[in-house]
């Protein structure tokens, strides 16, 4: 059972599952009680593909960065650039992965690592973007 924190991790993972399939590969669930998050923190691997024991204990760092394949739990960028308002998710699409950093609070998000071609394949937008581009 998860804890009340990550209830909403796992149902994202869920509706992943749904929707997605083989192509999820991990979500992980991590908070930090400072503003830079790049090593420290607390995660949990909520769903890990092919695994059928997915530990809900507070995991190490290095652990859950080999388990998932992740290039960072980084906080990336998210603090207020200009006027714009609160950014709530970044995609970073690599080669061999792609991971979305959803943010639930300043100190808190949730990290989704998928297929690197996921993101692109159900967004005819992007598939467009990067046809463009020649990528």
């Amino acid at each position: 059972m998860f804890s009340k924190q990550t209830e909403r991790a796992q149902r994202l993972a869920e509706l992943l599952q749904r929707e997605i399939g083989d192509e999820l590969r991990a979500v992980v669930y991590y908070s930090t009680d400072t503003e830079l998050f790049q090593d420290s923190g607390t995660y949990e691997l909520v769903y890990l593909r092919g695994d059928e024991t997915v530990p809900t204990e507070q995991t190490e760092l290095k652990t859950v960065m080999e388990a998932t394949g992740m290039e960072s739990l980084g906080r990336t960028i998210r603090h207020q650039h200009g006027d714009h308002d609160t950014l709530n998710f970044v995609v970073k699409n690599y080669d061999t992965v792609t991971e979305t950093f959803f943010f639930l609070s300043a100190c808190e998000g949730v990290a989704v690592s998928l297929e690197p071609s996921v993101f692109i394949s159900k967004n005819p937008l992007m598939d467009d973007c990067l046809a463009a581009l020649v990528l």
